[in-house]
């Protein structure tokens, strides 16, 4: 069962940088085809998509072998990831997304730029499935917004609770200490209602139209804060829209790694 749920999150997770591959392709296919040169500026796009179909390919190396590792139980140093370059890559990732096209996307750059204690890869990943959940959560044209900032004091838990319009995902697990870094996604959609926000979490649930939706992405989210030791607070109000907020560690002391997962 362990084995059939690591195979169902790898084939979720490298379902967006496949689809981001496939669109490089395209664009690609279009500017080579019944030409038998390229001038200068068409070369240079040609170009540029090849870097970013380069970069989507190591992607889906960084997630193969990040559940690799853990199905082979290895355990690895978790190493300090740059914020700002995640929210780059994050940014690049959605632009030619097909589920941002018709939508307002705001993805914001943190200044100065703080480390996160967490595996680059997988706050990628949280954040995809976050930000295109959110882009999905209607076909009308709406806004999604991700922000940064860093706290400085511990949170105090006791007003974060679950109920009709909130859930706090890994409450008894959740590293409460200063510095916090705090992400928040949040969108004008039509917000989650009562009945399906108690099992957001659970897997293969769904509220997309069939084919759009595996019920895998959430799932995957609380797994990997949970093993990050972070938390994840869900506000929700129908016809008005929904914010997640991830929180995880933001270790003052800490190197950032450069060599970021899907550095552009």
């Amino acid at each position: 069962r362990t084995k059939g749920e690591i195979y169902a999150s790898v084939l979720h997770d490298i379902n967006s940088p496949l689809t981001a591959i496939a669109g490089f392709v395209e664009l690609i296919n279009r500017a080579m085809q019944n030409t038998d040169s390229l001038d200068s500026p068409r070369l240079t796009s040609v170009k540029s998509d090849l870097k970013q179909l380069r970069s989507q390919v190591s992607h889906c190396f960084e997630i193969s072998r990040r559940y690799l590792s853990f199905l082979n139980a290895n355990e690895e140093t978790t190493p300090a990831v740059s914020v700002q370059q995640i929210l780059i890559d994050l940014k690049c990732l959605l632009l030619r997304h097909p589920s941002a096209q018709g939508h307002e996307l705001i993805i914001d750059e943190i200044q100065p730029d703080i480390v996160a204690d967490i595996n680059g890869t997988d706050l990628l990943q949280i954040l995809l499935n976050i930000t295109i959940n959110a882009l999905q959560c209607t076909d009308s044209p709406h806004r999604v917004e991700v922000r940064s900032r860093r706290l400085t004091a511990q949170l105090e838990l006791a007003q974060f609770g679950d109920g009709p319009h909130e859930r706090f995902i890994n409450r008894d697990g959740f590293l409460n200490r200063a510095p916090i870094l705090a992400i928040t996604v949040t969108d004008n959609g039509p917000g989650i209602g009562q009945e399906v926000l108690g099992k957001l979490f659970d897997q293969h649930i769904t509220t997309k139209r069939p084919g759009r939706g595996t019920g895998l992405g959430l799932s995957i989210v609380k797994r990997l804060i949970t093993e990050s030791k972070g938390a994840l607070h869900i506000e929700t109000s129908v016809t008005r829209g929904s914010t997640f907020t991830l929180l995880l560690q933001a270790p003052q002391d800490a190197q950032i790694d450069l060599i970021a997962p899907a550095a552009i």
